[in-house]
C-alpha cells in the first residue's frame, strides 16, 4: 500500500524493512481465526487482518500507513499508523 500512498518513500522503507530480517510467520489455526475475527468485527480484507492478527498474537504492533484500517481496527489494539512514528 505505500508504494501507492509514497512512490517516493517506498524504495527506502523497504530497505528499512527488509533491514529488520522479521522472520515469515507460520499460518496457525490461531492465525487465521485472529484474522477471521478481525474480518468479521470490522468488515475489512483478509490481507489487512492477517498482518494486524499477527501483531496481536505475539503482542507487537502493526504498523500501516491505511488511515481507514487503523480508523476501522483500532478498538482492538495493537495498530498504529506509520505516520505517527516519524516515518512517513
Amino acid at each position: 500500500m505505500i508504494a501507492l500512498k509514497d512512490p517516493a518513500r517506498a524504495n527506502k522503507l523497504m530497505d528499512v524493512l527488509i533491514g529488520y530480517r522479521c522472520a515469515e510467520e507460520e499460518t496457525t489455526v490461531d492465525l487465521c481465526r485472529t484474522a477471521f475475527d478481525l474480518m468479521k468485527d470490522f468488515r475489512v480484507t483478509f490481507y489487512d487482518a492477517v498482518y494486524h492478527a499477527v501483531a496481536l498474537l505475539r503482542k507487537g504492533v502493526f504498523v500501516t500507513a491505511d488511515e481507514a484500517y487503523c480508523r476501522k481496527a483500532a478498538a482492538r489494539g495493537g495498530v498504529k499508523l506509520l505516520r505517527e512514528f516519524g516515518a512517513a
